[in-house]
């Protein structure tokens, strides 16, 4: 489109293709059909179609320019996502230090979530450690951040265990965030402990998450037969294979090549196998057969071959993240500032309960001793009327 002078610039001035208004009567006709025409042409030969007028090459041409467009959004957005896959994968992340630390964090984290780690650790180092009980207990005081202008420090308790490498905060932090939180950098780092433990290395924030998972069903998946539960089976365990052959291949280029190579072969050899297979199978079931019955069952829950026929074994989907904005965990609240529970007064009798003053029973009951009340002085005044009548007469 840029190397075309007729279309050249069409993005961004709407004017290009407008219709010449000739209000000139000076204005050379000959001159703007020919330029007219050489506008048709180019946009005819940059979309590859046909116009009957200009009119409609315009209107064409608007909606095929709306459409690229929307198409190169998308392509960049895919780009960036690729990218950044493989920034993760082959580039390393920027570091705020040398602490060793922070290199330890940089080799098993992802770029996302290595990011975060430097930001805890920017605040470690602005801790004040004031030790309470040696090696066992410490209290943690962040002062003075730059990013907050009303920064309140607050201050937490650190419990130690030297020898198991425990360091357990009181604000929750690795329990919450599944990375540990400023207050425990900050006391490891008095203790001399400059790598990260492996018990504080969450398997879902590692770059390698998705390779080497565990192959289930593996010893039941070599069974001989052609059931639906043994196909399903099979499926898994090559799929947890190629999910670590996938992380291996794609190291280096001899690696590459290699896989490629002998799967290229595999698809070979098996396309003939599963052709003779599908000429062997019979014909579809009919609509008066019995329909396929579902069967879910758990990873480690062994299915009998024979128990269960024409029967499809489901396992639970992959655990993926929801789309939209994530959950924040609510603020632990002490018992202090925990609001009471207020009860209910009823507005009838003024006790406090559960009931209000259309269920209230103490109304009930006034109702229904106010019926017999009006009930009584109802014959009463009709015992009268009957005693008066016999006098009168």
């Amino acid at each position: 489109m840029s190397e075309n002078e007729h279309v050249a610039g069409s993005d961004n001035d709407d004017s290009t293709f407008a219709r010449v208004q000739i209000d000139d009567p000076y204005i050379d006709l000959e001159k703007v059909i020919e330029e007219e025409s050489r506008k048709l042409e180019s946009i005819e030969i940059h979309v590859g179609k046909e116009f009957k007028s200009p009119d409609e090459a315009y209107g064409f041409y608007n909606l095929y320019a709306l459409v690229k467009g929307i198409d190169n959004i998308i392509e960049n957005i895919w780009q960036r996502e690729g990218d950044e896959d493989m920034r993760t994968m082959n580039e390393e992340a920027s570091l705020w230090s040398k602490f060793p630390l922070e290199l330890d964090a940089r080799q098993v984290y992802t770029r996302k979530v290595f990011s975060v780690f430097k930001e805890l650790l920017k605040d470690s180092c602005l801790g004040i450690v004031k030790e309470i009980e040696r090696d066992k207990l410490y209290e943690v005081e962040i002062k003075n951040n730059p990013d907050f202008k009303h920064w309140v420090p607050v201050s937490y308790l650190v419990k130690v265990d030297k020898e198991a490498e425990l360091y357990s905060c009181n604000c929750k932090g690795f329990e919450f965030d599944g990375l540990l939180c400023p207050h425990a950098m900050k006391v490891m780092w008095i203790h001399g402990i400059q790598h990260l433990p492996s018990h504080y290395i969450l398997k879902r924030w590692c770059r390698d998450a998705n390779a080497n998972v565990k192959r289930p069903m593996n010893e039941r998946s070599k069974d001989a037969g052609n059931s639906l539960a043994l196909q399903m089976f099979r499926a898994t365990t090559l799929k947890a294979q190629f999910s670590q052959l996938v992380d291996l291949a794609s190291k280096d280029a001899q690696s590459f090549n290699l896989v490629e190579g002998k799967l290229s072969e595999l698809i070979n050899k098996l396309e003939p196998l599963q052709l003779e297979d599908m000429s062997k199978k019979p014909e579809c079931r009919t609509s008066n057969e019995e329909p396929v019955m579902v069967m879910i069952v758990d990873e480690e829950e062994d299915v009998p071959e024979n128990s269960v026929v024409n029967s499809v074994v489901l396992r639970d989907p992959p655990i993926s993240r929801c789309k939209g904005r994530k959950k924040r965990p609510l603020r632990w609240k002490p018992a202090v500032e925990k609001a009471p529970i207020k009860g209910r007064t009823c507005s009838y009798c003024g006790i406090m309960a559960k009931h209000n003053i259309r269920t209230c029973p103490k109304k009930l009951e006034d109702q229904e001793r106010g019926k017999k009340e009006v009930q009584m002085d109802d014959e009463e005044m009709d015992d009268e009327e009957e005693d008066d009548e016999e006098d009168y007469e």
